[in-house]
C-alpha cells in the first residue's frame, strides 16, 4: 500500500495581459479615432499600477481597480465635471482630454491581475498476481477555484468603469474533481 503512488501537477502562473484606461469621447478629430483615446491622469504608472488588483465588495461587486479611483454616485472613473483637470469627487485621478488633445496615459502600459491555476494528479497502481493490474487515479482540475476574471469595460466614461461583470470564457471555470479506476489485464 505504501509503494507505487505518483503525483503529478501542471501550474499555470502568468503575468496579467497588458490593458489601456480609455476616454472615448470624441474629442480627437472624428469619433472613429476617439474610440481609441486615452485617458489623462494625475497619476503615473506606477501610481495606477498599484491601484490594479481584485477588489471584491460587501455588497458583492468585484473591481479590478481600486473603487477609490470611481465615483460612488455615477460609478464612472471621471466626475460630473469631466472636460477639466478639476476633481469631481474625491479620489479622481481620470479625466478626459480637451477637445482636439490625446491623452497622457500610453497605450497597453498597465497589467491586468496576474493568474494562477494548478492542476493536481494522485494515482496508485497496483499489481494483482503477475497479469493483472489496478490503477485509482483523482484528479483535481483548478485545485484551488482559482476565477479568471474578464474586465472588457476600461472607459472611464462608462457607468461600469472597472468593474467585473463576467468570467474569461476561454478559462477552465470552476473546480473538478475526478476519480477513476482502470483495471488492466
Amino acid at each position: 500500500m505504501i509503494g507505487g503512488w505518483q503525483l503529478s501537477s501542471i501550474v499555470h502562473w502568468q503575468s496579467g495581459i497588458p490593458f489601456s484606461i480609455t476616454a472615448p469621447r470624441g474629442t480627437f478629430n472624428r469619433g472613429g479615432r476617439s474610440g481609441n483615446n486615452m485617458a489623462v491622469t494625475t497619476a503615473t504608472r506606477d501610481e495606477i499600477q498599484a491601484l490594479i488588483g481584485i477588489f471584491k465588495q460587501p455588497d458583492g461587486k468585484i473591481y479590478f481597480i481600486d473603487p477609490k479611483v470611481i465615483d460612488p454616485a455615477t460609478g464612472r472613473g471621471v466626475g460630473a465635471d469631466t472636460f477639466s483637470n478639476a476633481p469631481g469627487f474625491a479620489g479622481q485621478i481620470f479625466f478626459n482630454p480637451q477637445a482636439g488633445e490625446l491623452g497622457t496615459l500610453q497605450r497597453l502600459s498597465l497589467d491586468a491581475p496576474s493568474i494562477f491555476q494548478m492542476d493536481l494528479s494522485l494515482s496508485k497502481r497496483q499489481r494483482i498476481g503477475s497479469r493483472y493490474s489496478a490503477e485509482f487515479k483523482i484528479e483535481a482540475f483548478n485545485l484551488f477555484n482559482s476565477p479568471i476574471f474578464d474586465f472588457a469595460d476600461t472607459d472611464i466614461n462608462s457607468t461600469t468603469f472597472g468593474r467585473v461583470t463576467q468570467l474569461e470564457p476561454n478559462a477552465t471555470g470552476s473546480r473538478v474533481l475526478q476519480l477513476a479506476l482502470k483495471f488492466n489485464f
